[in-house]
This record gives C-alpha cells, structure tokens and sequence, in this order.
C-alpha cells in the first residue's frame, strides 16, 4: 500500500471535475467584435475564478449553508471549493466558530449515515427481497460525503475536531464491514493530515492566536460534545504556544489501529505516528509491526471496491509496506531500535523492483511500480538523515556502501537523495 502524491481526500482529492474557462480565441470566434470587450471581461473573471479555488467572495457561512443543503450537488461544490480554501486561508483555517461548526457538521453526517445503514438493515431483515436500490444510492451518497467531510476538518489548523476523527478510526459505526473500515482508514487519514495541518498555527500572529484561543475558550461552556470540543482545542493549543503540544490521546489510538486485524488499518495507523508525539508505547508498536506479515489480507476481499478511492495501492504481500514504513517511523522517531537491515534492503533498487510488482485490477497482470519502488527508496533515505539527526550515536556504517552507489543511480532524484544523506552523515 503506497500513498499515491500528496492529496489526503478520498478520491485523491478529486470532486466534481474542473469546469475549464473558454479561450480568448474561442470567445472571439463565438461574438462579434462589439461584444469583445465582454467577453474579455468574462475571461478574465473565470481565470481569476479558476486561480482562486472556485470560492471567491464565499464567507464561512455560505460555505456551511451549501454544505447543508439539500442537494448533494450543491454540497460537493462546497466541499471541493473548501477543500482548495483551506489550505490557503489560515483565517478560515484557525477560524474557532467555523471550526466548531464544521465538525459538527461531520458529526451530524456521521449520526446520519448510522441511521440509514441501520433503516436499511432493518428492512432487509424484515423483507429480505425488498427493493432497495434507491437506499443503497442514498447511502453511497452518505457515506462518500462523511469520507470528504472527515478529510475537511483535518485541513484546519486547530484541533477541534480530533476527538470525532479518534472515535471514527476505532469505531467504523453501523454499515458492512467494508463500509466500516473506510470510514475507520479514512478518519486515521485525517489525523495524519491534521497532525501536520496543525503546524499551520504556529506562523499566525501573537494577536491571531490569542483571538483563536479566546474564541475556544468562550465556546468552551456550550453544552454538548461542542463545548468539549472547544474546551480541549483551547487547552492544546495554549500548550502548542508554550512549546508542549501534547498527543491529544492520538497517540494512545494509534498504538490500537497498530494492532488491528485489518491491514489497511494498520498501514495508515503506521504512517499516522510520524506526525504525532508518543512514548514507549507508540514504539514498541512499532516494533512489533517489523514482523508484520499482512495478517488480514481476506477482509480486503470485501474492502477492495470501497478502497479503490482512497490514495493507496495493493501489493502481492501488504505486510511489507507496514513492515516498511514501520522501520522509517522508527527511524524518523531517532529510534535506537530503527531496524537498519530493513533500511538496507530498502536502498536495494533490484530488490525493490522485484517486491514492488503490484497486480492489475482489470486483468490480473503484474509488473514493477516503479514510482513505489523510488518512492520507498527516497523514504528510506531522508529517514536515516533523520535518524541520525535525532540520534547521532547510532552507527550507521553498515549503510554506507549502499548509500554511495545509490549516487550513481540512474534516477535522478534518488541521486539527489543520496547525495543529501551522505551529507547529513558528515560524509
């Protein structure tokens, strides 16, 4: 399983698609010259549309109405345009009313989607051969709008909603088990992300923080999971000012998705530790993930048309990429316990190759994945850089020799990383 670029949405981030503008050529070959002047006018409004995600002049409240209206279309609009706003708009992204707002607004898709699968349950239940297409349709819709929904709130720079993202990775809710383990993969996503999201608040101004931090704590007596949201949000963030962000229990989560019987689980939970703060616990997971073999592999039976949205790949033996990213979690956490065996074998461009062949999902074929295989390589690379970092005192000569011909690698980038590495290790 190998994270594809750097969308963290299900769908790789993709929504409606992108409504190009008409050309300047075509416009002029549509009017006639008295309307030139409009339709250059019209150009250049739908390019500075374009520029701006689509969202210009949208307000926190006309992105929250369109998220709750009626039609889906109208609700995937405002998801898309937010999606594309929020990492640009720290405004909006540190906003405490809109945060609060958002997440209940996952709250309130994920309520929603519990009580459908369990409406449609019981109505199989009591007429096995009842029609139901139209249910199903509708669930669809719920459940990819709950996915997008818990991709949003973790392109915030504030924690507000990492209590619901930790209830969802270890509660699936009502549905099938496929159904189940999407929305878990996903809401583990969305601390991934979150966890790095939240940086975003460090670079605002004294004045910004103190207003988000004011605007939480007057939320903080509502009633309700909000003013438990906005009480915790005030608290880690003032942590964060004095430079003691806590893990927000993430930490504690994580350790359990390390030992889930599903290995998608698994895999994100692993990546998920490179971005949060943990102890021992988080550590001695990790080590047992180094001898993870892909237990679990028969549930992707069922799970495999529901994942085919989500940014990552299957391989012939889905134990290795836990085993992989196990060993660059650990490295990257300056581990002494970082396996260097497995870094080594990571650097083995051939080895790579061979243990990279991914399998068609069309026609069975298999072949080398490239991308997977450098991008592994590159992975294993900045994580021994790092490694060393943290903890200067580990020995790392046994990874020299494979370092060095990796300078002389056809690929570029990989070139690139080797030489950056001999460089962070003083050699």
């Amino acid at each position: 399983m190998q994270p594809q670029g750097s969308s963290s949405l299900p769908g790789g981030g993709k929504g409606l698609p992108a409504v190009l503008p008409p050309s300047g050529t075509h416009i002029v070959k549509m009017f006639v010259v008295p309307l030139l002047i409009v339709g250059a006018l019209l150009l250049g409004w739908c390019l500075f549309l374009k520029l701006s995600g689509g969202a210009v002049l949208r307000t926190p409240d006309s992105f929250l109405a369109d998220l709750r209206s009626g039609d889906p279309d109208v609700r995937w609009r405002a998801a898309q345009d937010l999606a594309q706003v929020l990492p640009r708009d720290e405004h909006l992204a540190s906003d405490p009313a809109f945060g609060l707002e958002l997440t209940a607004e996952l709250r309130a898709a994920l309520d929603a989607a519990n009580e459908a699968e369990k409406a449609l349950a019981k109505k199989l239940k009591e007429d096995p051969d009842a029609g139901v297409a139209a249910e199903r349709k509708d669930l669809e819709a719920r459940n990819n709008y709950l996915l997008y929904l818990s991709e949003l709130v973790a392109k915030l720079c504030t924690p507000v909603a990492v209590s619901l993202l930790k209830e969802m990775a270890l509660d699936g809710g009502s549905g099938a088990a496929n159904v189940r383990a999407m929305r878990r993969v996903s809401a583990v996503w969305g601390l991934t992300n979150l966890g790095e999201n939240l940086k975003g608040f460090d670079p605002l101004s004294e004045e910004r923080q103190e207003a988000v931090i004011a605007g939480f704590e007057e939320q903080a007596s509502a009633e309700g999971e909000r003013g438990q949201w906005a009480k915790e949000a005030a608290a880690y963030l003032k942590e964060r000012r004095a430079g003691r962000p806590s893990a927000l229990g993430v930490d504690a989560v994580l350790v359990r998705c390390l030992g889930d019987g599903n290995p998608v689980v698994r895999w994100h939970a692993v990546f998920a530790t490179n971005f949060w703060p943990g102890g021992e616990a988080v550590e001695e997971a990790l080590v047992e993930r180094l001898s993870d073999r892909g237990e679990g592999e028969d549930q992707l039976s069922a799970f495999r048309e529901e994942a085919k949205n989500l940014a990552f790949e299957y391989r012939n033996d889905e134990g290795l990429g836990i085993r992989y990213q196990a060993a660059v979690a650990l490295a990257r956490r300056g581990s002494a316990k970082a396996p260097l065996d497995v870094l080594g074998e990571m650097l083995d461009e051939s080895t790579q190759m061979e243990k990279h062949r991914v399998r068609s999902a069309k026609d069975g074929r298999e072949g080398p994945d490239k991308t997977a295989t450098y991008g592994e390589m590159e992975n294993a690379l900045k994580a021994i850089a790092e490694l060393h970092r943290r903890n200067p005192g580990v020995n790392l000569s046994t990874l020299d020799a494979a370092i060095d011909k990796l300078k002389d690698s056809a690929n570029p980038a990989i070139r690139k990383e080797a030489e950056n590495t001999r460089e962070a290790l003083g050699k």
